[in-house]
């Protein structure tokens, strides 16, 4: 268990769902 990784991770993570959220539901996969 890597903190940094679990860091990143997260990050990335937020980032990511932040994005997707911010797309239109229309674009849904």
């Amino acid at each position: 268990w890597i903190v940094e990784y679990w860091k990143t991770a997260v990050a990335r993570l937020n980032a990511w769902r932040s994005a997707w959220s911010a797309a239109p539901s229309s674009s849904h996969h």
